[in-house]
């Protein structure tokens, strides 16, 4: 099997994509639209350092024993847990996440090309060949789009897929919930926190793909004055969307695959690290449709389940009796050696 891999998105899961097949003896390279000249200009004008983002930026990340054991051990090695075998969740920057596993990538040998937006592919016998708004294109054994909800490679090789709809801001513990408002705090750091203000509500006029909109009347939801001085004070204000993506029939065409989430990204690697020898790429690509596509679609229908206006004693009820545990703590290693009897994890 060839062992080069164009990942199309350097976002958190097409760097631990990266990281997991490099593991395996492939030779991934990332590829992203995100442009540091424009980063750059920013500071310029601001005087203030602007981050290189990639993907999404802003927010937090809540990570959990099901993503961490996607992470590379050498990644996770300083996380302590109470639990024997378990990893305890933790909350984060994503710029502070994103930056540790871009070391983690870098220090591996894998490269990151920058300005490279994706705009096409065409699939030969036995390769790959992905085009750039640059005009240049590059040629790989399989190709992977990490590139996020609203992914370009998604709508190239299903165009008929549908697009996500935006309703509102990320979830939450509703202050509100009959007015669809809620803010909520969290530790990201022993010297750091977040408040999260949602509103579920679309302002009127709003397109369905316009993300950059936020909610900023809290003082006229009645909260309390302390949480208002917060968000008045916050050093940096992040606009976050929710949106829905319906789910997709197959998440492979040929030899390009999708990868959604953390450990999509591992499953991936393992399923590449055992089949090397004699095995095509589409194989492991519906063993990978096969594993993961039934979790996805779970994950997906358990998190519209919550879309109502009692999240409240919902979220609380699944708390109490660890009704999420089967989802947050969920070791994506045991789907595998469902489908992959006797495999041997590298």
């Amino acid at each position: 099997m060839g062992k080069r891999v164009a990942i199309i998105g350097a976002g958190p899961a097409g760097v631990v994509a990266a990281i997991a097949l490099k593991k395996q003896g492939y030779e991934p390279t990332l590829y992203d639209k995100i442009d540091p000249i424009e980063s750059l200009k920013q500071t310029l004008v601001t005087g203030e350092q602007a981050m290189i983002q990639f993907g999404d930026v802003g927010g937090t990340v809540s990570l959990y024993g099901n993503g961490l054991r996607a992470l590379d051990d050498k990644i996770t090695r300083n996380l302590h847990t109470s639990k024997p075998g378990e990893l305890e969740p933790m909350n984060l920057l994503r710029s502070e996440f994103h930056e540790v596993i871009m070391k983690a990538s870098h220090t591996r040998g894998i490269k990151t090309y920058a300005t490279k937006k994706f705009v096409s592919l065409t699939e030969h016998d036995s390769e790959v060949t992905v085009t750039f708004a640059d005009g240049s294109t590059v040629t790989a054994d399989f190709v992977i789009g990490a590139d996020g909800i609203n992914s370009r490679v998604r709508q190239c090789i299903f165009p008929d897929s549908p697009m996500p709809t935006t309703y509102g801001s990320a979830n939450g513990n509703p202050y509100g919930p009959v007015g669809g408002h809620a803010v909520y705090n969290g530790t990201i750091a022993p010297t750091k926190g977040v408040f999260v203000v949602l509103d579920w509500n679309k302002p009127d006029g709003v397109q369905s793909d316009e993300v950059d909109w936020k909610p900023c009347r809290v003082e006229s939801w009645g909260i309390d004055k302390h949480l208002v001085d917060c968000v008045r004070a916050a050093k940096r204000l992040s606009p976050v969307s929710l949106k829905d993506l319906p789910d997709l029939p197959v998440l492979y065409k040929g030899r390009v695959g999708l990868n959604l989430a953390l450990e999509d990204a591992a499953t991936l690697g393992d399923l590449f690290g055992h089949f090397q020898e004699n095995e095509d790429v589409e194989k492991v690509f519906a063993l990978y449709d096969q594993i993961r596509k039934p979790k996805v679609h779970e994950l997906s229908a358990h998190s519209r389940s919550n879309w109502t206006i009692l999240m409240r004693l919902v979220f609380t009820v699944q708390n109490i009796f660890a009704l999420n545990d089967a989802i947050l703590y969920h070791n994506y290693r045991t789907d595998i050696e469902e489908a992959v009897p006797g495999i041997k994890f590298n």
